[in-house]
């Protein structure tokens, strides 16, 4: 039990230390369009840093995450999201990451690469933005392949913001 609730909490903290990363980043990434037309190292070094960053920031939220609850410095309760828009959002982010941890830092950067730009072969994901590109293919890799509904979720999002 007790390692559920730390799992439960790790997952927590990492997907707020995301959202939070989220809102610091002054300039969003491109989409499909720009992809195409950065050259084959470009993709492949930025798939190598999202790949990095994501296994450090995972690893660095629940060696934090671990260090307060031990010390008493932070409870369960305060993790929990206080709005309905916040749950929604921590579930999904959640459930993203349940699907794409399986590959992403257990696969090599050329075959995350590859599958990108298979993702971004099909026309109609010109607009999701590299970061959620990344971890689609990735979830797709683990056996996990997007629904229709997340696809269109993904593209909406990406046409809306213009990944900002």
């Amino acid at each position: 039990m007790k390692q559920m609730v730390v799992l439960a909490g790790c997952l927590a903290l990492f997907y707020a230390g995301w959202c939070y990363g989220q809102g610091q980043t002054a300039k969003g990434l491109p989409g499909g369009t720009t992809w195409k037309g950065v050259t084959g190292s470009e993709r492949q070094m930025y798939v190598v840093g999202f790949m990095h960053g994501y296994v450090l920031g995972g690893r660095d939220t629940a060696a934090i995450l671990v260090a307060k609850l031990e010390k008493g410095e932070l409870s369960l309760p305060k993790l929990r999201p206080t709005t309905p828009a916040q749950k929604k959002d921590m579930d999904e982010g959640i459930e993203e990451a349940e699907k794409a941890a399986p590959t992403i830092g257990r696969t090599s950067a050329l075959i995350l690469e590859a599958a990108m730009s298979t993702f971004y072969n099909d026309q109609r994901n010109a607009t999701v933005c590299w970061d959620k590109a990344a971890m689609l293919s990735a979830a797709s890799l683990a056996g996990n392949a997007p629904t229709d509904q997340e696809l269109d979720a993904a593209r909406m999002k990406g046409a809306e913001s213009g990944c900002h």
